[in-house]
């Protein structure tokens, strides 16, 4: 049965062919998804007592959840926002633990949802950095890392803000300005700060007060050349003036402080934008402010911001500069008289040609043309002559869906015809009255219709027989009557309606 193979080894004749084998398939095992943020919370509930561990953790939690938002509520679901509060109430020596635990818990608390904050709010998170600021207060780095927290915490949700408002952080903010009043990297965060709390919650607005008035000046008096600080500063008394009741902000003093920053950074776009918004919320909280901000050279400030956003790319501060030229010429015509003087009405319809596709400069804009026109005839002429009408009308085209634009625009159209009746051409006429017509649409509140048949009543009578037919091509009358069925309620705009019915039929019998 065997014989010898030819290399010297034996063979079976008979032997059948090995059968090769298939390799076994390796079975699947799951894959387990790191998880950074479950790591960094177990550490530090495994070292409570270790400074060391507890900076880097809150340190790393803070760069998680600034690069990942959702990633807070995992770790709030963990339990590290107690934990945290906990680390700041044992270790109260600790500033460099300090700083980086207020870091993570504003981060925390403010992760991107209502739900972050109240959970921040119920785990006494506020108070917490609250008391870590008085604890600390000459620590650069904690007073820094503590007023960035507060600032984050009370834009996040009401129960932040509430809790603001009653556990000193407006004291603690007006603290950190007063002992760190030369350093600027506190000052502008400071500043930053105490504008959120003011506008965040109306308790906090009141604590601030005639203090935070007088500490915002000293800010701004004490650095004049740091861009930061001045528009912050700015911002800040923007929204002082904007909450505060009357008496606790000096619109004088504020006004020279506005001013000055305005001239000292005139290429500066945020302290251009900001100091216009800061002039218009102190002009509009009476007569006597608005005639106060003119008096101490905000009208011509105004203008330089109007003129810097002509020839930059600057909505912001077109929009607010328009806005707070309406703001001081509404209330105090002879504002109105100051910013003719100043070209005004131009530098107005120039950005509106600039900005033409931006509403929210079309709608500021048409604001202050209003306001210049409406006490003033000379201003009214400069604003017809500078092409204010067909502008207006431009607006009135370009955003035919959004009331808020339609109304100022409305408003501005009969301002200016009515301002400058008898200097205002024909052909204009006709094309306002047509544009009037079409903005009586069924569908726009009850403001843009009450402006639009102003409008439309003094540009019939302006216009005469041709303004009448050419506002009939587009059924005038229909949509007068439909417009005074829609809103019978109001009784200015029934009469402006009546009004509107009684030219069009004398023209038409005409």
């Amino acid at each position: 049965q065997f014989q010898r193979t030819s290399w010297g080894g034996n063979s079976c004749r008979n032997s059948a062919p090995m059968l090769s084998r298939k390799p076994k398939k390796k079975k699947k095992t799951s894959v387990s998804v790191p998880d950074p943020i479950g790591a960094v919370v177990a550490s530090l509930q495994s070292h409570p007592t270790d400074p060391g561990v507890i900076q880097s953790g809150a340190a790393a939690l803070a760069q998680l959840v600034a690069q990942n938002p959702p990633g807070g509520e995992r770790a709030s679901d963990l339990g590290s926002l107690e934990l945290l509060v906990q680390f700041l109430n044992a270790h109260k020596q600790q500033p460099v633990l300090h700083s980086h635990v207020c870091s993570a818990l504003g981060k925390l608390g403010s992760s991107g949802s209502p739900v972050a904050g109240s959970r921040a709010a119920a785990s006494g998170v506020v108070g917490a950095i609250v008391a870590s600021l008085k604890s600390n207060p000459q620590d650069i780095n904690v007073q820094q890392a503590g007023l960035r927290a507060i600032g984050e915490l009370v834009r996040s949700s009401e129960a932040c803000a509430e809790m603001c408002a009653t556990s000193g952080a407006v004291e603690a903010v007006l603290g950190a300005l007063k002992v760190h009043e030369r350093v600027s990297e506190v000052v502008v965060i400071a500043l930053l700060t105490l504008g959120a709390l003011v506008r965040a919650h109306e308790g906090c607005a009141k604590k601030a007060g005639a203090p935070a008035c007088a500490a915002i000046q000293a800010a701004l008096s004490a650095h004049p050349h740091d861009v930061a600080v001045q528009a912050n500063g700015c911002g800040a008394l923007c929204d002082l003036a904007r909450a505060s009741v009357e008496g606790t902000v000096s619109s004088v003093a504020s006004t020279q402080c506005v001013v000055k920053a305005m001239k000292l950074h005139p290429c500066q776009a945020r302290v251009a934008s900001l100091g216009c918004a800061a002039l218009g919320a102190l002009a509009r909280r009476s007569a006597v402010s608005a005639e106060a901000v003119g008096a101490g050279g905000g009208v011509d400030s105004v203008l330089g911001a109007v003129a810097f956003a002509k020839i930059t790319a600057s909505p912001s501060t077109a929009a607010n500069g328009c806005g707070a030229l309406a703001d001081m010429c509404k209330l105090c015509p002879a504002n109105a008289c100051r910013a003719g003087a100043g070209c005004g009405p131009e530098a107005v319809v120039v950005l509106m040609q600039s900005y033409a596709n931006v509403a929210a400069v079309c709608k500021h804009a048409c604001r202050a043309l209003s306001a210049l026109a409406k006490h003033n005839e000379g201003t009214a002429v400069q604003a017809w002559a500078a092409g204010g009408v067909e502008r207006v009308v431009k607006v009135i085209d370009a955003f035919p869906s959004d009331p808020s634009v339609l109304s100022e625009a409305c408003c501005a159209l009969a301002d200016i015809i009515s301002g400058a009746n008898s200097q205002v051409e024909k052909r204009l006429v006709l094309s306002a009255a047509v544009t009037a017509t079409i903005a009586l649409k069924r569908d726009n509140p009850v403001e843009v219709h009450q402006h639009a048949l102003r409008a439309l009543c003094l540009l019939l009578t302006a216009g005469g027989k041709a303004a009448a037919a050419a506002a009939s091509s587009y059924s005038a009358r229909d949509k007068v009557v439909a417009s005074m069925h829609t809103h019978a309620a109001h009784s200015g705009l029934q009469q402006s309606g009546n009004r509107a019915i009684l030219l069009l039929s004398r023209e038409a019998r005409q």
